[in-house]
């Protein structure tokens, strides 16, 4: 098998470390003292196309392969490791937008996140079950026809600064089949964000998020209700194409 990066691939290499040489090593250390990246810089990486590289070119996007979207986070990350998230996090959500989503969700959510006009955020990890998919306690509760979401996720990165989140929380019992996927725009009303103080990665704003009743409108159920796990799983197990 052939390991060796094609023409287009190598170019791609190139012009992501001309502008993380160029546009993002002067401002790491600056951007961890302000505790946040600097102004425009997210809309300056969607312009080159590095926050909607797994996103579908209908819907924005560039539709890349894994292994060009894993030159862009090393890339990346050569020069600022923080920025790097910038461009990890929305494709680990876009991965599960993708395949999980129905079209109509699709439509209206991932241009956005391609465009660079919503940063968002994936919020599993809980103070109590860590990253444990099958064993959350953040519950999603019926609220007529809508639900609301109720505890806690921790070591958020980009909780400080997100304005949606993918989110697994329960609604069933106990186990895998008890965990479902949403995506939903954070309501600070109902959002309470505390920062981590983390020496040198203080622009990610990693966070915990306290969610006290946040409303959740049935259409930002990802997939059917209790696939949560599965769809967290096959976000991790990043597909090839």
């Amino acid at each position: 098998m052939d390991f060796a990066l094609n023409d287009e691939q190598r170019a791609f290499r190139d012009a992501v470390a001309a502008f993380a040489r160029d546009r993002l090593v002067d401002d790491y250390a600056g951007a961890d003292r302000r505790g946040a990246f600097r102004e425009g810089l997210v809309g300056e990486m969607a312009e080159l196309g590095l926050v909607g590289l797994r996103i579908p070119q209908e819907h924005g996007g560039q539709g890349a392969d894994a292994l060009s979207a894993g030159i862009a986070v090393e890339g990346v990350a050569r020069a600022d490791l923080n920025a790097s998230y910038l461009v990890f996090l929305p494709a680990l959500v876009a991965e599960v937008l993708v395949g999980a989503a129905d079209e109509r969700q699709r439509e209206r959510w991932l241009p956005a996140i391609a465009a660079g006009e919503t940063l968002p955020c994936f919020c599993l990890t809980e103070p109590e079950h860590g990253s444990d998919a099958a064993h959350l306690g953040l519950r999603a509760e019926r609220d007529g026809a809508s639900w609301r979401l109720t505890g806690e996720k921790t070591s958020i990165s980009l909780g400080m600064g997100a304005h949606t989140a993918l989110v697994f929380a329960r609604t069933g019992g106990e186990g895998a089949r008890g965990i479902s996927a949403f995506y939903i725009e954070l309501d600070d009303r109902f959002v309470q964000r505390s920062p981590f103080e983390d020496l040198g990665e203080r622009a990610i704003g990693r966070a915990s998020l306290a969610f006290d009743g946040h409303p959740v409108g049935e259409d930002c159920l990802v997939g059917r209700e209790g696939e949560g796990f599965v769809r967290c799983m096959q976000g991790f197990t990043t597909r090839a194409r």
